[in-house]
């Protein structure tokens, strides 16, 4: 239950306030710009404007976009990072300590939006990845799937209020194993 409050008080504290956020245009690439909130420097968002980008995230399924719609905007923070040495497998991890912000375009690398769901220890579902990558800056969607327990299954003894929804017979007393399945992604060039 822990995770998922740590979840909700991410997207609560940092997410919903990013719409009413004051923005620095930090990197202009063709097709995609990527802000910072000037408030928040870990915080950041990228704009989609490339019509056949949009298409392609649209028919993919990727994001819920409107008939005609000319650009989309993903939020995203360096509070969350990719973990790939844990050997339960990828990880996506939140790192309030280390996270860096961004005030100068050479501090940009990268930023996470949330899609994530908690899952034991470790969190799985979507992770959407915006990153330097050469010249250019990349967009990447990624799935992070549980693949079983790594720890022991053990009765839950409160079906009622334990972990989980209630409706366990049983839980996963450790990590679980993940892997990574690549959806898309989408590379854009030009970057100044």
């Amino acid at each position: 239950m822990k995770r998922f409050s740590l979840a909700l008080a991410f997207q609560l504290l940092f997410l919903a306030p990013m719409a009413n956020a004051s923005w620095q245009r930090i990197l202009t690439c063709d097709g995609a710009v990527v802000d910072v909130n000037e408030g928040e420097r870990r915080n950041l968002q990228i704009w989609v404007k490339d019509l056949n980008v949009l298409r392609a995230m649209h028919d993919q399924g990727l994001e819920n976009l409107s008939f005609g719609q000319t650009e989309a905007v993903i939020y995203g923070s360096t509070l969350w990072h990719m973990d790939f040495a844990d050997a339960t497998g990828p990880k996506i991890l939140y790192d309030r300590d280390h996270a860096k912000g961004v005030f100068y375009p050479q501090d940009f690398s990268y930023f996470h939006a949330d899609r994530m769901q908690p899952l034991n220890r470790g969190w799985v579902g979507r992770v959407v990845s915006v990153f330097r990558e050469g010249t250019g800056l990349s967009l990447q969607y990624q799935n992070i799937e549980p693949r079983g327990c790594a720890g022991k299954i053990v009765p839950n003894p409160n079906p009622e209020g334990g972990p989980g929804d209630g409706q366990w017979g049983s839980y996963c007393d450790g990590e679980d194993y993940t892997s990574i399945a690549n959806l898309a992604k989408f590379h854009f060039e030009g970057c100044r």
